[in-house]
C-alpha cells in the first residue's frame, strides 16, 4: 500500500471542501457544464478494456467502536459478450473493532462471472482465516466485507456507476483546468442528489456501516469482553448523506481520467450506524488497450 495516500486523499478532500460553496451557489443545471460530463462517463463506460487504480479512505465513529480504513486496488478490465473480467491487487490497511489492525494485500482475478483471491503475507494474530492461495469467493468469508473483493462489474466499475444526469445532479460547477499525464484536464465538481445515489447500483459507495453490524460478528469472530455490537444496522436516509465529486475529462480523448469523491454520512442517534467520512481517488487509465485474463489454478 502507498505511504502517500493518505496525503493524496487529503488532498481531494481539500480540493471538494474548498470548491464547495462554489458548487452551492449553482442555482441551476447548465447543460454545457453537465452534458460533456455525461458523455465522458457514457464512452469510458463504453470503452472494450481499461485499468482502474483506486484509493479510498473510510474514517467513521459510532458507539461500537471507530474505523479507520485505508484500501488500494489496481485493475485491469477487459469486456465480454456478457460482463466484465478483470485482474489486479487490492489492499487493506486499517484498525477495527474486533478485528483489530488489519494490513493485507492479495491478488483478484474475476473471470465468467467467478471471483478468484490469493492473499500474500498475513499479520500474526489476524482473527480470520484467508487463502494464500487461489480461491473462489464463493468458498470464502473475509470479514464482513471490509476486504474489497470486486465480485461484479459494478464493484469493478465503483465510482463509474454514479448516477450523474440532470435528474440526479444538484448542483455543478467548473474548477479551474488540470493536467494529466500531459493532457489537459477540464475538471467539472458535482454534488448528486442522496436518494438517487442510495437507489443506484452505487449505492454501496455511500454506506458507512462498521464492522459487526447488521446481525452477526464478521467472520464469526467472539466481540472481547464488554463489547456491545448492534444487532442490525440504521440504514441511512438521504438527509444523512452528502455526495459530491471532482470529474476530470481529457480535452483530448473526451474519457475521464480521475474522479475524486468525497461522501459525509451522519451518525444515527441510536448507534447503529456510524457516521463519517469517505474520501476516494479514482484514476483511469489505459484505455482499449490489449488486455488477456485466464483463471487461476485453484490452489496454487
Amino acid at each position: 500500500m502507498n505511504s502517500l495516500l493518505g496525503k493524496t486523499l487529503a488532498g481531494a478532500l481539500g480540493i471538494l471542501l474548498l470548491s464547495s460553496g462554489i458548487a452551492a451557489a449553482q442555482e441551476t443545471i447548465d447543460p454545457a457544464l453537465l452534458t460533456p460530463v455525461e458523455t465522458a462517463l457514457e464512452s469510458t463506460r463504453a470503452l472494450d478494456s481499461l485499468r482502474i487504480h483506486t484509493q479510498s479512505l473510510t474514517e467513521t465513529s459510532a458507539e461500537f467502536g471507530d474505523v479507520s480504513i485505508q484500501t488500494e486496488s489496481e485493475m485491469n478490465l477487459v469486456r465480454t459478450e456478457a460482463d466484465w473480467n478483470a485482474a489486479g491487487t487490492i489492499g487493506v490497511i486499517g484498525e477495527l473493532p474486533v478485528i483489530g489492525t488489519l494490513d493485507i494485500s492479495g491478488e483478484v482475478v474475476l473471470i465468467e462471472g467467478t471471483t478468484y483471491v490469493r492473499f500474500g503475507d498475513l499479520p500474526d494474530g489476524l482473527p480470520i482465516e484467508l487463502p494464500q492461495t487461489w480461491t473462489t469467493t464463493d468458498t470464502l468469508e473475509t470479514s464482513g466485507g471490509f476486504i474489497p473483493l470486486p465480485t461484479t462489474a459494478d464493484g469493478l466499475l465503483g465510482v463509474l456507476n454514479l448516477p450523474i444526469t440532470a435528474e440526479t445532479v444538484t448542483a455543478i460547477a467548473a474548477l479551474p483546468q488540470d493536467e494529466i499525464d500531459g493532457q489537459t484536464m477540464t475538471v467539472t465538481q458535482v454534488s448528486l442528489d442522496p436518494a438517487a445515489v442510495l437507489e443506484s447500483d452505487a449505492a454501496s459507495l455511500v454506506t458507512v456501516a462498521g464492522p459487526g453490524a447488521g446481525g452477526n460478528v464478521p467472520g464469526g469472530l467472539t466481540p472481547p469482553d464488554g463489547q456491545q455490537l448492534p444487532e442490525e444496522i440504521t440504514p441511512p436516509e438521504p438527509e444523512d448523506i452528502q455526495v459530491t465529486l471532482a470529474i476530470y475529462v481529457g480535452a483530448e480523448d473526451g474519457y475521464v481520467h480521475r474522479i475524486y469523491l468525497l461522501v459525509n454520512v451522519v451518525e444515527s442517534e441510536d448507534g447503529t450506524r456510524a457516521g463519517g467520512t469517505i474520501t476516494t481517488l479514482s484514476d483511469y487509465s489505459n484505455f482499449d488497450e490489449p488486455v488477456e485474463i485466464t483463471a487461476p489454478i485453484v490452489g496454487s
